[in-house]
């Protein structure tokens, strides 16, 4: 006997529904494997970050969401893309390049007894190497290096307005912009100065309450502790 029009739709719309509901059981069944697997994988990187820190003589560490956070915070300020196309080099990766350049090296004090104040000596080791190198091709303002980006490139670039350290530009036919400034250390300004008799002079001076160390002409040094 044949199936009447109305039986024919109450069949389709019956496997209709009967499909909606696999996938709904299917997509739900993927999205849980994919949060076990998140929490599977932050497990263990949360594992690896302690055992590492561990091995360094910190035998007592336990990761928390705040030392998470400021680890992350330095990180990206480490592998920062700038829009110009250029990266600031793996501040550990700095710790072993041009040795003569480093002078002394400050631990800044971190009287709370939170681990992640290490990690912020590491990454401004990095920022100083990173700057020596680029003192040793100039140091110059941001509206003279947007005249000609390509004749000032490697070049460290400041802010007239601010005297900033620039840590991003955006310099093409339709922009001429400033993105990003050396300012994500906490307790530390950075700057750069220059000389009273001769503007021409510049160098850059990063003060961090009880110590100042200066950058010039390839290198950096202390200049001040207390």
């Amino acid at each position: 006997m044949a199936l009447t029009l109305e039986q024919r739709i109450a069949r389709t719309t019956e496997k209709i529904n009967r499909n909606a509901a696999e996938i709904r059981r299917l997509e739900s069944q993927k999205a849980s494997a994919k949060r076990a697997e998140r929490n599977h994988r932050l497990i263990e990187a949360a594992a690896t970050v302690e055992a590492v820190v561990r091995q360094s003589g910190m035998t007592g560490f336990e990761i928390d969401n705040e030392t998470a956070s400021e680890m992350a915070r330095l990180w990206l300020a480490s592998r920062k893309k700038r829009i110009n196309g250029c990266y600031m080099e793996d501040a550990l990766e700095h710790l072993h390049m041009k040795p003569h350049k480093c002078e002394s090296i400050i631990v800044i004090s971190n009287p709370s007894g939170n681990q992640s104040g290490d990690w912020q000596s590491v990454f401004l080791t990095g920022m100083l190497n990173d700057f020596a190198e680029k003192t040793e091709h100039g140091i110059i303002d941001f509206d003279t290096y947007a005249s000609a980006p390509d004749k000032y490139d490697g070049w460290l670039i400041y802010d007239k307005s601010n005297m900033k350290v620039v840590d991003g530009t955006l310099v093409d036919e339709l922009h001429c912009d400033i993105v990003g400034y050396y300012d994500f250390f906490s307790g530390v300004e950075i700057r750069v100065c220059s000389d009273e008799m001769d503007e021409s002079a510049l160098w850059v001076e990063v003060d961090f309450g009880r110590a100042s160390i200066v950058v010039e002409n390839g290198r950096w040094y202390v200049s001040e502790y207390n």
